[in-house]
């Protein structure tokens, strides 16, 4: 991270979510961040529960002012993960937040043994196309009709040389 960028992220903290105490204000966040896709109240509820899952949110203050989930599967003898979503209010975008986030899940993920991580992103989302280019994320392919609206996603995808 650059020394500007640096002086421009506030003391966030991330720590590990739960689903009793976060699944409302995830909820909030998520309308939010995501008005035409975002994730329904029960669909973060099982993300929060899931086995598969973590999900790290990002505290200032003690208010929750962002959150990412990330899922873990083995499949054929290896570890696969994926950030499911990755949501900051938009007060706190471009202070370092959502890299703070995903720096912290690919730890985990790496931690489990990880070589690299996949994410769908919108391709007209030039923000995070950006943001994920910047963390080494690199354009696998072009999904047609991913998201509900049939607008197009890439996978990005990042390699940990592990």
């Amino acid at each position: 991270m650059q020394k500007y960028e640096m002086a421009l992220m506030p003391k966030a903290k991330i720590v590990e979510a739960s689903e009793h105490e976060d699944l409302d204000t995830f909820y909030e966040i998520e309308k939010e961040c995501f008005t035409i896709d975002a994730y329904s109240k029960r669909l973060l509820r099982f993300l929060l529960t899931s086995q598969s899952t973590i999900c790290l949110k990002a505290v200032l203050q003690g208010q929750i002012i962002g959150f990412t989930i990330g899922d873990l599967r083995r499949f054929s003898g290896s570890w696969k993960s994926e950030v499911v979503t990755i949501d900051v209010l938009p007060r706190f975008r471009r202070m370092g937040i959502a890299t703070l986030l995903l720096e912290t899940l690919e730890k985990k993920f790496q931690t489990q043994g990880c070589s690299n991580t996949t994410i769908h992103v919108r391709v007209g989302n030039k923000a995070a196309i950006n943001l994920f280019h910047k963390l080494g994320y690199q354009e696998k392919k072009k999904v047609s009709d991913y998201y509900a609206d049939e607008i197009d996603a890439f996978l990005m995808e990042i390699n940990y040389g592990v």
